[in-house]
């Protein structure tokens, strides 16, 4: 069972009107995979995967702030690495928990597989 405390935190985000956005470096055929054993859970808005989004073009980060039309944008990540970002309008919290719980569970494969 995937960190269920995040996913309602999520989940109760939606309910009040906030977008909800997937963005990951992993490959648009992955994330499809990982998210078919996550539906019952939770739905985003729109997916971003690495043929659509680059996690270190900073334009690609305002692409999505102006297309909600927001002010800022919090980006939940797992990866101290690619997931600090450097963009004035995103604040990027790292939650390595919340993803080592999905992957031990079953939910998410390992990279490159």
């Amino acid at each position: 069972i995937p960190n269920i405390k995040l996913l309602n935190f999520i989940k109760e985000l939606k309910v009040k009107g906030f977008p909800i956005v997937l963005i990951s470096s992993s490959s648009e055929e992955k994330v499809k995979k990982d998210l078919e054993k996550l539906k019952e859970y939770i739905s985003f808005d729109k997916i971003y995967t690495k043929e659509t989004f680059s996690k270190s073009v900073s334009k690609d980060w305002d692409m999505v702030i102006k297309e909600y039309r927001a002010k800022f944008m919090v980006y939940i990540g797992n990866d101290y690495d690619e997931d600090i970002i450097h963009n004035d309008k995103v604040i990027s919290i790292l939650s390595g928990h919340f993803f080592t719980e999905l992957k031990k569970n079953g939910f998410l494969e390992e990279r490159g597989k």
